[in-house]
């Protein structure tokens, strides 16, 4: 029995021994990322604040998340662990959607209305007839018509859904009652009321690859009924 308890000790002491060593070897020597389109890994990994060789217990993913954020364009989604040594940042990337003028400058938002940075000058479809009264990066924009920014969002959400971001370059809310939109093509749509918003998407998107093919450009798209689109050539000279 002595040596049956002397045997047992010793195996807790070596297995002690061996989870001990293994504990002091689980190290983040590895780090990569995922989901970074737009951004080289290293300087996602730089923003999170993890440095190789941090234990991967020790790994705050709270602080991790604050450091990303600090680009507004990021999002860490998780760190999945691989072990002994290697961790993942799975991130996401916030697109830029739309702009709105303020004070000389364009804010560049996301589809949700999250402010992604300003510059002197933009390509990105710019919203009109929208008061933003308050905004921060990486926070939604304040308005003094939150109907008006639900509208902005169905459309900018529903436009890339339909494969037409690329032609918008201007949307008009002045108006709740009378929507427009702006094509690159030289066209203009009349949505009406903010209603039935995927329909008149949906027939957006079908009149626009007729009217391609009978290379037609200028000219007003109303969609203000979903029963009876119209379009309406530009006036002859």
């Amino acid at each position: 029995s002595k040596k049956a308890a002397a045997l047992l000790i010793s195996m807790i002491m070596l297995i002690g021994i061996v989870g001990f060593l293994g504990y002091q070897f689980i190290r983040a020597d590895e780090i990569e990322v995922r989901g970074a389109e737009s951004f080289d890994a290293p300087y996602v990994v730089a923003l999170s604040g993890i440095r190789s060789g941090t234990h991967i217990f020790r790994v705050d993913k709270r602080a991790a998340a604050a450091g990303i954020a600090q680009d507004p364009h990021l999002v860490l989604e998780n760190i999945e662990y691989a072990f002994p040594n290697k961790i993942t940042l799975v991130v996401s990337e916030r697109k830029e959607a739309a702009c709105f003028e303020f004070m000389g400058t364009y804010v560049i938002t996301d589809y949700s209305g999250i402010i992604l940075g300003h510059v002197e000058s933009s390509e990105q479809p710019v919203i009109r007839g929208i008061n933003v009264t308050e905004f921060a990066l990486g926070a939604k924009i304040r308005t003094d018509d939150t109907f008006k920014q639900n509208i902005m969002t169905i459309l900018l959400e529903n436009t890339t859904a339909y494969q037409l971001t690329d032609l918008v370059r201007e949307v008009d809310l002045t108006d709740t009652n009378n929507i427009t939109l702006g094509l690159s093509n030289g066209m203009r749509v009349v949505f009406g009321q903010a209603d039935q918003m995927e329909e008149k998407l949906a027939w957006l998107q079908n009149i626009l690859k007729e009217l391609e093919k009978q290379g037609k450009t200028g000219g007003v798209i109303d969609l203000s009924s979903v029963q009876m689109p119209t379009y309406l050539p530009p006036q002859e000279p």
